[in-house]
């Protein structure tokens, strides 16, 4: 009886903290950080205690941890597979810029393509913008392996770049697909008109491919 008990108070233990993340990623996409408070957040998510970010989460860091693994998880294990793919057709030393960057960005474009995507990438650029001095550490923790893996193949194929240019390309890369399509859908960003998201899609490709391809300049 003691064990069913402690396996219930597990499960709702899981799903205050699944409700806590999934209320906070969309109130922080819209808001920031800057006016939100636990109390609105445990409303939203159904908490009657309003200690309960600090309960399961320790602190707001806490939860914003928690929120970014949700959101690029999936962003990661998509790269992740991608590049598994690539090492499959091609030697580790010759795998072509173009691919790797279409690695990068189509994971990305998938997730702005959905709603719940779109949403969470907003939540990961609000958390880079506003989540003052452990935001971006946050972020960079979870496409740290990722990255390497990125900065690895490229500097496999670019010898002829310092490996820390061609990270900082990466880096570049990365805040460029996020920022971008984090606010794709927002009109007065643009020149020109964006019906879609996959409009962005071939212009994006090329810039990634210039930017990580890209000669140094001559001394």
């Amino acid at each position: 009886m003691a064990q069913t008990s402690d396996l219930s108070a597990d499960r709702n233990a899981q799903s205050t903290q699944q409700r806590l993340i999934n209320a906070a990623i969309p109130l922080i996409a819209e808001h920031g950080l800057q006016n939100l408070s636990f109390r609105v957040i445990n409303k939203a998510a159904g908490a009657r205690n309003q200690m309960a970010i600090s309960y399961h989460f320790g602190s707001m860091e806490g939860l914003l941890q928690a929120g970014l693994l949700q959101a690029l998880q999936p962003y990661v294990a998509a790269l992740g597979a991608r590049l598994d793919a690539l090492l499959e057709r091609h030697p580790a030393d010759a795998v072509p810029v173009a691919e790797l960057a279409a690695a990068m960005l189509d994971p990305m474009m998938a997730m702005a393509a959905r709603p719940s995507g779109l949403i969470e990438l907003k939540f990961v650029s609000r958390v880079a913008s506003s989540a003052g001095e452990y935001g971006l550490p946050l972020i960079t923790r979870e496409l740290t392996p990722a990255t390497h893996r990125l900065i690895a193949l490229l500097a496999a194929s670019r010898p002829d770049v310092p490996a820390a240019s061609l990270g900082l390309r990466v880096v570049f890369g990365f805040n460029t697909l996020l920022q971008t399509l984090a606010h794709w859908d927002s009109p007065q960003l643009w020149p020109a008109s964006v019906q879609s998201v996959e409009q962005l899609a071939p212009a994006l490709h090329d810039y990634l491919v210039g930017g990580l391809s890209g000669p140094l300049p001559a001394p």
